[in-house]
This record gives structure tokens, C-alpha cells and sequence, in this order.
């Protein structure tokens, strides 16, 4: 007896594909209620709509979820840190792309667009990142020394990738496992696309302006210092995991 369901299956799979959006933006959230309306109204200059917000707050008691719904924003609430929240909206994406951004940005016009050009011009594109700044000739020396090696992507073929400016292709970064909830995740995914040979591409177009909060409140000597000691230890510990530091190991288990 001829069966419909196959027919039927095949329909829903086809028209799920047809309405999924291009880009999925994801955005970890904790007490943002000053920073997304900001945010949203720079992500609305863009030309491109066909794109879903996805904001992952951490039980945030301020107006952050109210503020994202009103937004369009799919919320999801989870106890969760920085990496593990990226990680979180990732799996509840259901763009092609996957963008990375964080609530204090301020996106240069058109940064979807930027985005949707370089995925559509350069074939197989995994891993996407631009330069993120802070408005201040002190807080940017740390944002110049970060991209400096980016310049010489061509050449080596590794890039740090911001997790504040980035995107990706969601199914290879679901390969990935996306984000370590554990240590410097940002950091620790661009060793991972460099080990795992990723197509990847810096566009020095795709900018965006983030909030100095975090120098005036910690400060800008023990921020910086502070990112170079995580980096160091996330290096060192990729390093270990591929047995080079296989006697350093056995030692600290004893």
C-alpha cells in the first residue's frame, strides 16, 4: 500500500530548511538592560533580515529578558558561563551562520550584511572574525595587540578569532563542539580551527565598538594582565593535551 509519510517527512524537512533563517546571532546576557536597546539598534541597521537573535541570560534580575523578547529575541535561561553560554545558543540555533556577539556591542552598518557577503563569496568559509575596538587610545592598544597577528593569516594560517566579532558555519562548529565553557573560549576555538585546518577569513570591514566597563571596573593593568596569564595557560594546556607534556601530567597526578 502506496505511503504518504515519506511524501510528508520529505515536505516538512523542505519547508523547515526553506524557513530557517541565514544567520543565527547568538548573545550571552547577565544584568543588560542599559546595553541592548543600544545594541539592537545598531543590529537593526542592517539590510539583512533574515536573521534570528538568540539571547542566553544567566537569570538575570534586571528588564535583560524582557528587553530581548521585545526584541524579537528567542531568551533562554540557563546558570551558565560565558564559553558554555555561546555553546548553548549554538545548539538552539537554526541558522546556517552562527554569530557571535556580546550585549555591549555596537555594530558597524551593516555588520549582517558584511557577514552574509563573505559566507556567500568565499567558498567553504568555516570561521569568520573582524576587529572589535573601544573608543579609547589606551583600552584599543590591547584590541591592536590581539589583531596584530591576524595580518598574517595568509601566511600561517591562524587567526585569533574574537568571540565578541565572529561567525561560523554552524554545523562544523557543532563538529567543534563549539565553545570551552572552561578556559580563555575564545582562545581555546582558534587553536582548534588552526588544528583542525578551518577555512578561515578576517574581514578588517566587519567592526564593531565595545562598552570600556570592563577596564573601569578592574582596571586596565590587571585586565591586561590577567588576559595574558588565561592566554599563556590556555596555550600551555592545548600543549599538554597533545602529549607533549605527557611526564608534566603523570607528575601532577602523583
Amino acid at each position: 500500500m502506496f505511503s504518504a509519510v515519506p511524501i510528508l517527512l520529505f515536505a516538512f524537512s523542505f519547508l523547515s530548511y526553506k524557513m530557517a533563517p541565514l544567520i543565527s546571532v547568538v548573545v550571552p546576557t547577565l544584568n543588560e538592560e542599559k546595553s541592548l536597546p543600544a545594541f539592537f539598534k545598531s543590529l537593526k541597521r542592517c539590510k539583512l533580515e533574515d536573521y534570528e537573535v538568540i539571547v542566553v541570560d544567566k537569570f538575570s534580575p534586571d528588564r535583560t529578558a524582557e528587553i530581548a523578547e521585545k526584541n524579537g529575541a528567542l531568551v533562554l535561561c540557563r546558570n551558565l558561563c560565558l564559553g558554555d553560554s555561546r555553546t548553548a545558543g549554538l545548539k538552539a540555533a537554526k541558522g546556517k551562520i552562527v554569530a557571535s556577539l556580546d550585549a555591549d556591542s555596537i555594530l558597524c552598518d551593516g555588520w549582517l550584511d558584511i557577514v552574509a557577503k563573505d559566507f556567500g563569496m568565499i567558498d567553504g568559509l568555516q570561521a569568520l572574525g573582524g576587529p572589535s575596538y573601544y573608543g579609547s587610545m589606551l583600552y584599543d592598544t590591547l584590541s591592536v595587540a590581539t589583531q596584530f597577528q591576524n595580518h598574517f593569516l595568509p601566511l600561517t594560517g591562524f587567526a585569533f578569532i574574537p568571540g565578541n566579532n565572529s561567525a561560523f558555519d554552524r554545523r562544523n562548529l557543532l563538529k567543534l563542539g563549539g565553545w570551552n565553557g572552561k578556559y580563555q573560549e575564545e582562545v581555546d576555538l582558534s587553536l582548534r580551527l588552526y588544528e583542525s585546518k578551518a577555512k578561515i577569513y578576517y574581514d578588517w570591514d566587519l567592526k564593531l565598538k565595545l562598552s570600556d566597563r570592563r577596564f573601569k571596573q578592574v582596571g586596565f593593568a590587571p585586565t591586561v594582565y590577567q588576559w595574558v596569564k588565561d592566554n599563556a595557560d590556555i596555550v600551555m594546556r592545548k600543549e599538554r593535551d597533545r602529549g607533549d607534556y605527557s611526564a608534566w601530567r603523570k607528575a601532577k597526578q602523583k
